[in-house]
């Protein structure tokens, strides 16, 4: 007696099988890096994970005024199917330390503003505040010299609490080559500083990620700290190689410097931080 089997269910098995590996391939293929926002929903914290490139920014109604949301839900298309774009995870309020602490992000970054100013456009008393600020934060008296040592073409990221000059950080144009390339256009960043009442509370990195996006024309951006663990926390790589300076035609080596951080950019080309770093004199090296 012949005995008859039923093949249906292995092909739709199979069929299942290469549509899901398929999905996944198309997923992996197509996947773009997300961003993260946190905001307040009662007592939850939301978490919305939104796939870059794809989104809108505006508000939703009852958000907390100044937190960034999406509007809607996006889109893109895998043959027939579609993929959201964005996710929402709830998290309750008081599931953790860290919950708590982005609820805190959350109040400073709806109560902080960060602003581009140019050292020609400071008048005189946010001058002062700035010179206040910085001595503040670093117990030294030499930042009453700022703007002997910045005159003019300086770009100062100033952070306000209501009217409080509460954070500072100022770009000044130099020139970085590293070991290969030529002599790259960099955003040098100094005088980071925010007053000692707040600092903790993320007034620094709200400073550093708008410094960040305020200077997409330059090649690469560098600065000097002693702080490595929270620049490498906001997307800053510490110079491993050998560093010097250069004067004219003359190098000057600096093998005792340390703390030597850079930024990439969009302009930034492929580097080698294991490789030599050269800066151009102007009256210091580093």
């Amino acid at each position: 007696m012949t005995r008859s089997v039923n093949i249906s269910p292995i092909r739709e098995i199979r069929v299942l099988f290469s549509a899901t590996l398929t999905l996944l391939l198309c997923v992996l293929l197509c996947k773009k890096p997300f961003h993260e926002d946190l905001f307040a929903d009662g007592d939850k914290v939301v978490m919305r994970r939104t796939r870059q490139g794809t989104h809108s920014r505006g508000s939703l109604a009852g958000l907390p005024p100044g937190v960034a949301a999406l509007t809607r839900h996006n889109f893109s298309r895998i043959g027939s199917l579609r993929r959201a774009e964005t996710e929402d995870i709830m998290l309750p309020a008081n599931a953790s330390a860290y919950l708590q602490e982005a609820l805190t992000t959350i109040s400073i970054r709806e109560s902080t503003t960060v602003i581009a100013q140019t050292t020609e456009g400071l008048d005189a008393a946010t001058r002062r505040a700035i010179i206040d600020v910085c001595i503040a934060a670093h117990q030294e008296e030499d930042f009453q010299h700022l703007f002997t040592y910045i005159p003019a073409g300086g770009r100062h990221f100033l952070a306000y609490r209501a009217q409080e000059l509460v954070g500072h950080a100022v770009v000044t144009t130099r020139w970085l080559q590293p070991e290969g390339l030529p002599w790259l256009r960099t955003a040098y960043v100094d005088a980071v500083a925010t007053l000692p009442s707040y600092q903790g509370q993320g007034v620094g990195s709200a400073v550093m990620h708008q410094l960040a996006l305020g200077i997409a024309d330059y090649e690469i951006a560098c600065l000097e700290t002693d702080r490595v663990g929270f620049y490498a926390r906001l997307g800053w790589e510490e110079w491993r190689g050998p560093l010097a300076g250069r004067k004219g035609t003359e190098l000057l080596p600096t093998p005792e410097q340390t703390g030597i951080m850079i930024l990439r950019l969009a302009r930034t080309p492929s580097l080698n931080l294991e490789g030599g770093l050269t800066i151009e004199h102007d009256g210091r090296i580093w």
